[in-house]
């Protein structure tokens, strides 16, 4: 499925000898991540990290960043229920950093810009969404940075 801007992005994580330990990047929340269905009015994304660092404890971890809609429309409760175990959804604003969990990498993440729709019926809905993101493994590190924007 399309959506409204790029915010399908995902980038791999490699080791100092190259090979691939996992990936890094931000989506559309899969669950409720659009207004009524809409994939042009985002209203949800999950960032997420791959670690396949370790075989024995491969992961999927994410932490979902809910849109200014989310919180005026008092929706908070669905997204802190679909996190219960990595704790509560993060309102996107500039500034706003936060960490996911690995077995074997820690992502650090800093929310760099997080502009709103403000056209009536949408307002509050994703427009541009901007992140850098660090992935750190003990004395190695893979740093990225992803420049996700939407036009309205």
């Amino acid at each position: 499925e399309e959506y409204g801007g790029d915010y399908d992005q995902s980038f791999p994580i490699q080791d100092a000898d190259e090979r691939t330990i996992g990936s890094c990047g931000m989506g559309v929340n899969l669950q409720d991540g659009t207004m009524r269905g809409d994939p042009n009015r985002v209203v949800a994304l999950s960032v997420w990290l791959l670690d396949k660092s370790s075989p024995q404890q491969l992961g999927d971890h994410r932490r979902t960043l809910i849109s200014e809609y989310v919180i005026d429309h008092e929706m908070e409760a669905l997204y802190a229920d679909q996190q219960a175990d990595v704790g509560l959804p993060i309102v996107a604003q500039p500034g706003t950093s936060f960490t996911i969990e690995g077995s074997n990498l820690t992502l650090a993440c800093r929310i760099l810009e997080a502009g709103y729709s403000d056209a009536p019926g949408s307002a509050g809905v994703f427009q541009h969404v901007r992140l850098e993101i660090d992935v750190v493994k003990p004395r190695k590190s893979s740093r990225t940075q992803s420049n996700l924007n939407t036009p309205y």
